[in-house]
Order: C-alpha cells, then sequence, then structure tokens
C-alpha cells in the first residue's frame, strides 16, 4: 500500500475546505455543500468559518442564503448541537447522525420520510462523498483564524496531524475547539477577542515564536476579521506562550 506523506494529505485537506489562498470559495453555497455543514450553535461561528474560505465574503451573504433565499437550513444533527447546511444535504446529514430507533422513528415521521427513502439517501451519501486526489504544489503559504468549534479541526477525532500533541489540549477542550490560528494546516496558536460598542481587542496567541512574515500575515488576518464584525478600532495584541 502506498504511504502518502503527512504535507500531501494536509494539503488535499486543505483545499477541499476551501483553506489555501488558491482555492478560496466564490459563494456561501460553495463552501457549505464542500464542507457539508456549517457548525452553528455560537451565532458568530458560521460567519467566521465562511470568512476564512471565501474570496469577498460580507455577513450580508449568509444571512441571504438563510433567510430570504432559504436555500440553508439550521438542524440538530452531531451530539444534538446547531449546524447550517443545504436544505438538499438536510437529509443526508440526518441519516448520518440519526438517533435511537425510536427517536429516529418519530423524527422521520416530522420530516415525512418513509423507509424507501433510506437507499436513496444512501446513494446520495456516497455520492457527496466521491471525488479523488488532486495534483497539488508542494508548497504551501496559507493562514486563517477560524472561529470556535470550525469544521477543520472538529471534524477529527485523532488530530496530530493538525497540532501537536503537547498542545492538543489547549486547543481542544472537553468537547469543545477553541478559536485557532492555523498555519498551513496545522494549529499554531489561539486567538480570542473582547469588542464592545466598535471597540476592543483581539489577542493572537502563538504556541512558540512565529517567523516576523507569519506574524505580520496574522495579524492583517486580525484586522480583516475586525472589519468583518463591525470592530474598526480594535487593538491586536501578540504573545508568545512561554
Amino acid at each position: 500500500m502506498l504511504a502518502l506523506k503527512e504535507h500531501v494529505v494536509r494539503l488535499h485537506v486543505l483545499h477541499k475546505q476551501h483553506l489555501l489562498n488558491d482555492s478560496q470559495a466564490d459563494s456561501v453555497l460553495q463552501v457549505v455543500n464542500d464542507i457539508v455543514a456549517l457548525h452553528a450553535t455560537s451565532a458568530e461561528t458560521p460567519y467566521l468559518s465562511l470568512f476564512a474560505r471565501m474570496r469577498r465574503f460580507r455577513n450580508e451573504l449568509l444571512d441571504e442564503e438563510l433567510y430570504v433565499k432559504r436555500s440553508l437550513i439550521r438542524l440538530a444533527a452531531m451530539r444534538g448541537t446547531l449546524f447550517i447546511t443545504l436544505v438538499e444535504l438536510a437529509p443526508v446529514l440526518f441519516q448520518a447522525t440519526k438517533p435511537s430507533e425510536p427517536q429516529l422513528s418519530k423524527w422521520m415521521s416530522r420530516w415525512e420520510l418513509r423507509a424507501s427513502d433510506v437507499g436513496e439517501l444512501t446513494a446520495k451519501l456516497i455520492d457527496a462523498l466521491r471525488g479523488g486526489a488532486r495534483t497539488l504544489p508542494s508548497k504551501i503559504h496559507s493562514f486563517a483564524l477560524l472561529p470556535y468549534e470550525d469544521p477543520y479541526p472538529k471534524g477529527y477525532k485523532v488530530r496530530d496531524r493538525l497540532v501537536d500533541a503537547e498542545h492538543e489540549k489547549k486547543a481542544c477542550v472537553g468537547g469543545g475547539v477553541q478559536p485557532t490560528i492555523l498555519l498551513d494546516g496545522k494549529i499554531v496558536g489561539l486567538w480570542s477577542r473582547s469588542i464592545e460598542r466598535g471597540k476592543g481587542r483581539i489577542e493572537l496567541k502563538f504556541f512558540s515564536q512565529p517567523e516576523k512574515s507569519v506574524e505580520k500575515d496574522v495579524v492583517l488576518k486580525a484586522k480583516a476579521v475586525a472589519m468583518l464584525m463591525a470592530t474598526p478600532d480594535v487593538d491586536i495584541r501578540v504573545k508568545v506562550e512561554q
């Protein structure tokens, strides 16, 4: 069996997650369709997840798909928490995270699903997950500030490819994934924000001293996040774990 190198696997996943500069998406629906669902228990998470994956994201783009076009829907899925997905994918997500048989029967009745639909939904799920590897560049240079419970780190139980073992418990607390600083597909730090009345602070905390160019690019990302959240007057603080 051919063993794939870690950086090749990471590149492939980053590309599919729209977290590389040359794989940024043009629409909300493209992102949601490709990653299946956005975690939405925290109100700001889907907006920040889309901001990290789209070229020209504005908050209004998600609002329009949710409340005007109604092409997206919120529903409880894995662990009973809220997600945003395409209306067409909602039955698939339901089947993939369905609860006990008694509860499933109750929900199927509510959704007007029949037992005969299962085969069709299974085929749709297989088709949605179908796709081979792509030829990708061997070198990457990508940055992202991912929000709480973002789909990229949340989607893996074994995260040794995403974060070094000594830092995993800092990024993954209990059952939740904290807001993370992503560099070339790996979690290299955490970030937080405290904003009130249009003013506030964004704190970037790296696990180790970053290169100057890396620090500069991540600070620029933080400023862009501040503008997205309508907070132009923001103080960016950079810290390094001791």
